[in-house]
């Protein structure tokens, strides 16, 4: 384990993406995937969607984002369309499984998104991959 010292946005940032260990002041222990820090908070397992995110971005950046993914899910949408035309509406539990990026799990294995306040944290490790 690496330790990440202090805890603040310079240190951090190298490191967003990663998992990561946070110890807090009272003992208790988070683990999850480093997202960012923001207003004084460390975020895991964050994935962008929040909307103090969307609302502290760049609007240009985020409107050429917004026309990607718009694109994007026209054309997933067509093929989806039709390869599915033929297929039960109903998804076989094994399969939607197999398609998790998590094997054998439905969600992240590190949980919903967690904001941390920097002052209640102890320690931050970066945890082996």
């Amino acid at each position: 384990m690496y330790r990440i010292y202090p805890v603040d946005q310079t240190t951090c940032t190298p490191f967003q993406g990663f998992p990561v260990m946070a110890m807090m002041k009272d003992g208790s222990r988070q683990i999850g995937i480093l997202g960012r820090i923001d207003n004084s908070e460390l975020i895991l397992n964050d994935d962008g969607t929040s909307a103090e995110f969307e609302a502290s971005s760049v609007k240009g950046k985020t409107a050429r984002i917004r026309t990607r993914r718009r694109r994007k899910t026209r054309s997933v949408n067509k093929r989806t369309a039709a390869f599915t035309a033929g297929l039960s509406p109903e998804i076989d539990p094994e399969l939607q499984e197999q398609a998790s990026p998590w094997p054998g799990y439905r969600q992240s294995p590190f949980g919903s998104r967690a904001a941390l306040p920097i002052d209640s944290i102890d320690y931050l490790f970066l945890l082996p991959v």
